[in-house]
């Protein structure tokens, strides 16, 4: 259950479809929102701000027009 407008990573992981561990990645990537760390009587837990938005960023380090032929399903002209 939610505190507030805060969710745990557990049920951030559970809303967004996938592992807490893909989950923390995410927070450690910046890619997840709002993450904060509070203190609790058991121990310091990730809290992220709801609603959980994920942002994407494009994969590699290539720009779109590359023609580098590393990517997927790219065959290399030579």
């Amino acid at each position: 259950m939610p505190v507030g407008r805060w969710s745990t990573v557990k049920e951030a992981a559970r809303e967004i479809g996938v592992t807490r561990q893909r989950v923390h990645q995410l927070i450690r990537k910046g890619l997840l929102g709002e993450a904060r760390m509070f203190s609790t009587p058991r121990g310091p837990v990730w809290m992220i701000r709801r609603p959980i938005e994920r942002r994407l960023r494009p994969s590699g380090y290539h720009r779109p027009e590359c023609k580098c032929g590393k990517h997927p399903g790219e065959r290399r002209t030579q």
